[in-house]
């Protein structure tokens, strides 16, 4: 209703400067407001890499937001449980031989975390091991 009260008031007035003041306000709400709906809804669906996106860009237009920095939080355990788990199911299949699906699991890795040292350095070396089995055949 404030929206439109104020469209109104500048299609009258283009230069009431009060009127855009609560206008740019109400959009900056909504904006937030959308922001949270969505981040709610990546968290809800386990997306925590895209709900932590969406709380940072909260926290960024609004530091001081508790609810935004405590599911930021969360998110942030919640990658680091996922990635050590990948991490993990990718050194069976790479202590088992199955280089192929080790890189997989190391890729999804690098979706989360795309700067985790061990899952690159064992990349490479799963890369190399198949490229000297490919050579041996």
């Amino acid at each position: 209703d404030a929206a439109e009260e104020c469209a109104i008031i500048l299609s009258l007035n283009n230069k009431h400067k009060e009127a855009r003041i609560l206008q740019s306000e109400i959009a900056q709400h909504i904006s937030l407001k959308q922001l949270t709906e969505k981040a709610e809804q990546y968290y809800r669906n386990k997306d925590y890499r895209r709900a932590l996106e969406k709380y940072n860009q909260i926290l960024k237009r609004n530091p001081d937001d508790k609810n935004a920095k405590k599911y930021q939080q969360i998110c942030l355990k919640e990658i680091q449980v996922k990635v050590e788990e990948l991490f993990n199911q990718g050194m069976i299949s790479y202590s088992e031989g199955d280089y192929q699906e080790a890189i997989m699991e190391w890729s999804k890795v690098l979706q989360l975390d795309a700067n985790h040292k061990s899952t690159l350095e064992y990349i490479q070396k799963a890369t190399e091991r198949i490229e000297v089995l490919s050579d041996i055949k």
